[in-house]
């Protein structure tokens, strides 16, 4: 098996057979690199870490690599244009509620919810690739905004699985917007973090 790493072949002298063992020694190989892998091909064909894990032969794999500074500041750029949109799909969500529009508001909310947790997945992953200690961010209080989100989500879907969809609405208005938008802040802190950092 020949293995190509940005089109540069791997001349280590012996790697491991068993794909897992491969993609981890590959991995913590470019890591030292500042570079993370973003795409595995075996013999052309595009396979996720799974199952380039569970593959068996296969003649050639190259792996395309991307800065992990370039990573971390693309997707902190997203997330710093996601907060506005998710600040206001959740006012639209409050909304529905009070126009006694709940079926409407259910399918947005769905959608929010995945948002929000996309978000927090950003920051979380963010702060752990790039070594960033949770006082370090921001206020200092990132755990306790994220124990708080949690508080937050599970009174807005008690208020809604019991019908009430004034209170709803106003939790999300007066108590989950707060968060969320707060959550820039965090997004602002950790990019001015990550650019010191990350090389």
């Amino acid at each position: 098996m020949r293995i190509y790493v940005d089109d540069q072949e791997w001349t280590e002298q012996t790697f491991p057979e068993e794909k897992d063992a491969l993609w981890r020694e590959i991995a913590q190989r470019i890591g030292r690199e500042g570079r993370v892998p973003c795409e595995v091909r075996v013999d052309g064909e595009l396979l996720d870490q799974e199952a380039f894990a569970s593959l068996s032969g296969g003649n050639e794999v190259r792996i395309r690599t991307e800065s992990l500074r370039e990573l971390l500041r693309d997707s902190l750029e997203q997330a710093k244009h996601y907060v506005p949109a998710l600040v206001g799909g959740l006012g639209a969500i409050a909304d529905r509620f009070e126009a006694e529009k709940p079926q409407e508001a259910l399918t947005l909310l769905h959608q929010a919810s995945e948002g929000v947790e996309w978000l927090f997945k950003v920051l979380e992953n963010t702060r752990m690739l790039s070594g960033i200690e949770e006082g370090e961010i921001g206020d200092g209080d990132f755990a306790a905004s994220r124990n708080t989100l949690a508080r937050t989500l599970q009174a807005v879907v008690t208020a809604l699985e019991e019908g009430r969809y004034f209170e709803t609405a106003y939790k999300i208005r007066e108590e989950l917007l707060p968060v969320v938008t707060h959550m820039g802040t965090y997004v602002d802190s950790m990019s001015q973090l990550v650019g010191n950092r990350v090389q």
